[in-house]
């Protein structure tokens, strides 16, 4: 059997560094993505209801789609 010794303080603190980076931009972009969906759906009008765009932009569908994230 072999044996892998196992990584040091410092490697493991840059490779959890380096992932948290890598969640924090991915979280970020996905808010602000749904913070715009939001945002646009709440000062929209009410001309666009057949969009199918306008349905994932409404405050409702915004919320839904940014709760995973939470």
């Amino acid at each position: 059997m072999t044996t892998y010794p196992y990584a040091g303080f410092w490697r493991r603190f840059v490779a959890y560094s380096i992932d948290s980076i890598i969640i924090f931009v991915a979280f970020l972009i996905l808010m602000m993505v749904s913070g715009i969906a939001y945002f646009t759906g709440a000062v929209s009008n009410n001309s666009q209801k057949n969009c199918w765009s306008f349905r994932l932009c409404t405050p409702m569908a915004a919320r839904f789609l940014s709760a995973p994230l939470f």
